[in-house]
């Protein structure tokens, strides 16, 4: 028997043998239920809870060693509390590691490492920001995203900001209900 994209193996006539429906000596729409299935997993949800749990277990684990890996500390302070896994060239990323870590090859998962960088969440959030060409709201004055960061009271630049934005949306809002109620 070959494997096939899902997790049931497929015999060379193309028929997949299910564990969890087989009964010995069948064949019902396209299922190959002639070998006997010798599981620990009674039924197909009590199996796809003991994988949830695996996958979880095994992605806490390789991150670990990732973490452990990349050094234990941030790349950028020193800190060893909250880090994230960053990629010091966004362009060169094959795949997010957050997303992939317990499903990749241990081959990828090695090849991406070589791509990586360990950063605090401050740190990594600062990168990010610069990585995008914008600047941090926190700590500016005059613009609609500083507006919630200012204050109070609120500068005299933010509340200008923030009216400006208002007039633009309300404008906006009547021209859209004078189109509906055309």
């Amino acid at each position: 028997m070959e494997s096939s994209a899902g997790c049931n193996p497929v015999a060379s006539d193309g028929l997949r043998f299910d564990p969890f429906t087989a009964h010995q000596g069948e064949v019902a729409s396209g299922i190959r239920t002639t070998e006997v299935q010798v599981s620990k997993h009674s039924s197909r949800e009590e199996y796809n809870a003991y994988m949830r749990d695996y996958m979880l277990r095994r992605y806490h684990r390789r991150r670990s060693q990732v973490i452990k890996r990349l050094g234990g500390s941030c790349a950028e302070c020193g800190s060893e509390e909250d880090l994230e896994i960053d990629h010091k060239d966004a362009k060169r990323k094959s795949f997010s590691l957050a997303r992939r870590l317990s499903g990749v090859s241990e081959v990828k998962l090695e090849d991406e490492i070589k791509k990586c960088q360990l950063l605090c969440r401050k740190c990594h959030e600062e990168k990010s920001i610069t990585d995008q060409g914008k600047k941090r709201a926190k700590g500016t004055h005059g613009t609609v995203s500083a507006y919630r960061w200012c204050g109070p009271p609120k500068c005299d630049a933010c509340k200008e900001a923030n009216r400006e934005h208002m007039r633009e949306w309300r404008r906006k809002r009547r021209a859209q209900q004078e189109v509906a109620g055309s």
